[in-house]
């Protein structure tokens, strides 16, 4: 029960007396022997002291009521009016309440006078490293940014925008050193984006290890992981791999919890820390720690799937390992194939290397070569362009079908003229105009020119094609023989009567100097 002196102040208080009213507060907020501790009740009796303009009952409610108890038993608009004046009585942290109010999305917009003082209100409390200020600033001053900036953050700043975003980038330092995480991760991102592995990991280790921490004491199945803690973790791999961090459990604890929720990049680096590799398949020396072949395969052929083409390479060099108890050439082929086919570089040059010289196994083998090899120099690989141009020449015009190929389309026969065309391009010679099949020619990255096997001996060889207006010249003569009819092909003839037609469509070359290989 209530003593007799606090029975006294709840009568007092009831009848309206701000004085009793603001004193049983106090109570209510310390808790006594007879009133228990409840900051809802005590918010509620320096509410009715505040009708009253009780000026002490402002400060208290800026000073030791939570925002989040406040908004649940007042008004915005009478909140406002409290905390407005306890600032200005000097309470601190009812400026930054108020600067919750006025400056929150949620509610209306208030006159321009109160929002420059709450916003003035949220810098003293940030310079006073309260940290609950300073990330509600940098909040605010990111919606800044963005709204002069849409596509990015602080990546690409336009020039009206460079004094926010220096001022923005001078608060997430100084909240950063103060310990407020949501800075820390925010300077993360920027060393992230800037490549700065180091100052990335000096920045993003600690939160980390607190996330893993955390992870610890719950069961892994009972743990939903954020979007964003799951990319913090797989960037913390990430960085630890390039920065060829091995020698201890740090990265497999960091990857771990990344890869079990289906991050690719976890995957690829916890793969990695197992084989004990770099990303080049290469094997790191000097770590003591035992290779476990059995789960790298496993990480590296989940993060394959996922599109990570280095994962499928490293697979093809771990197949190839003599120590591997499973070693197998047919595996680590099959793996680099897979390795070309996602768009690993180093992967399409090894394959069209060993195309190229098994060429005489298989018939196409040569163009396949060609085609893993094109897509090798079109990363910038010099040792697959100073092959490649062994194996395949560029389209170069034909001196004899430029003298033609202006009169082409008035040539009453339209598959000739095509193949005129194709000639004045590619550079074919009169033979390999008259006896390839474009059809079957046509290898997307490549013509392949064989007129083996007909009337004239020819070398095999192969024209890439580089350009867009190149390929378009290739569909064009494609098109033109496939709308054709059986009948109007077998019409061509033979080599002889296609020659004949050439003959009479130049006209002032004589039929033997046709016969002349150009």
């Amino acid at each position: 029960m209530a003593s007799r002196e606090e029975m006294a102040l709840l009568r007092d208080a009831r009848s309206g007396h701000a004085d009793a009213q603001v004193e049983l507060a106090k109570r209510y907020l310390v808790g006594s022997r007879s009133l228990p501790r409840s900051v809802e009740t005590g918010m509620y009796w320096l509410a009715r002291a505040a009708r009253q303009g009780a000026g002490v009952a402002c400060a208290m409610i800026g000073t030791h009521i939570p925002l989040e108890v406040a908004l649940r038993m007042q008004e915005c608009t009478e909140l406002v009016a409290w905390y407005e004046r306890a600032y200005d009585d000097g309470v601190l942290q009812a400026g930054l309440a108020l600067a919750k109010l006025v400056l929150s999305e949620r509610n209306a917009v208030y006159e321009p006078r109160l929002h420059h003082k709450a916003w003035t209100a949220l810098e003293r409390a940030a310079e006073s490293d309260i940290p609950e200020a300073q990330r509600l600033l940098l909040q605010l001053l990111e919606d800044q940014v963005s709204a002069v900036n849409p596509p990015g953050l602080l990546t690409h700043c336009s020039k009206e925008s460079t004094q926010e975003r220096q001022r923005y980038l001078d608060w997430v330092k100084r909240a950063a050193c103060n310990g407020v995480e949501y800075a820390q991760r925010r300077l993360a991102d920027l060393a992230w984006d800037a490549s700065d592995d180091r100052m990335f990991l000096d920045c993003a280790l600690p939160i980390a290890r607190g996330l893993v921490r955390d992870l610890s004491d719950v069961h892994a199945s009972d743990h939903n992981f954020p979007v964003d803690d799951i990319a913090l973790l797989s960037h913390c791999a990430r960085a630890l791999i390039r920065a060829g961090d091995f020698a201890t459990d740090t990265m497999k604890e960091i990857a771990e919890p990344a890869a079990r929720e289906g991050d690719r990049y976890a995957r690829f680096c916890l793969g990695l820390w197992y084989a004990k590799m770099n990303e080049k398949g290469e094997r790191l020396p000097g770590i003591a720690r035992l290779i476990n072949y059995r789960m790298a395969i496993y990480w590296l052929t989940l993060s394959g799937k996922q599109g990570i083409a280095d994962a499928w390479f490293v697979i093809s060099r771990i197949y190839l390992r003599p120590e591997f108890s499973h070693r197998s050439i047919t595996e680590a082929e099959k793996n680099l194939f897979y390795a070309a086919r996602a768009g690993h570089c180093g992967a399409q040059l090894a394959l069209g290397q060993r195309l190229w010289r098994q060429r005489r196994r298989g018939i196409l083998y040569d163009v396949k070569a060609a085609d893993w090899l094109h897509r090798a120099s079109a990363q910038g690989c010099p040792e697959a362009a100073k092959l490649l141009s062994k194996i395949a020449s560029s389209a170069s015009p034909a001196l004899w079908a430029l003298a033609l190929a202006g009169d082409a389309m008035a040539i009453a026969d339209p598959l000739l003229a095509a193949r005129i065309k194709l000639a004045a391009h590619f550079g074919l010679s009169k033979q390999e105009a008259l006896l390839l099949d474009v059809c079957a020619a046509d290898h997307g990255h490549c013509l392949l020119v064989d007129i083996q096997g007909k009337p004239f001996r020819g070398r095999r060889r192969l024209i890439l094609i580089k350009t867009g207006a190149e390929r378009r010249v290739l569909d064009q003569v494609k098109r033109v023989f496939e709308r054709a009819t059986r009948e109007r092909q077998e019409d061509e003839g033979n080599y002889r009567q296609r020659l004949y037609r050439l003959g009479n469509a130049s006209g002032s070359v004589s039929s033997s100097g046709l016969c002349t290989p150009i």
